[in-house]
């Protein structure tokens, strides 16, 4: 598998693997002691995710990736624009 580098580490999200986990952890925590709760009988079959900065959008990617965790899907596809380069017909 090739893996790209990444293109904003330290700007919208930390640069460092123990601080991404630790948002990570914050965002578990508000979700457990919320009164938000994932309605598992919901035929849920995509999420769409917000992907700012991890401050500004970083829990609600959380609660939806939490929710795909506990339904261990099969395939899992990505879609997302390109923000740099013009990509005519996209």
């Amino acid at each position: 598998m090739n893996l790209r580098d990444t293109a904003f580490a330290g700007s919208f999200y930390p640069d460092n693997e123990k601080e991404i986990d630790k948002y990570i952890k914050h965002f578990d925590s508000i979700l457990k002691n919320s009164n938000f709760k994932l309605d598992d009988s919901l035929n849920i079959r995509a999420i769409i995710s917000p992907h700012a900065g991890y401050i500004y959008s970083g829990f609600t990617a959380n609660a939806g990736f939490k929710y795909l965790e506990k339904k261990s899907p099969k395939t899992i596809i990505v879609i997302g624009p390109s923000h740099r380069v013009y990509l005519d017909g996209l």
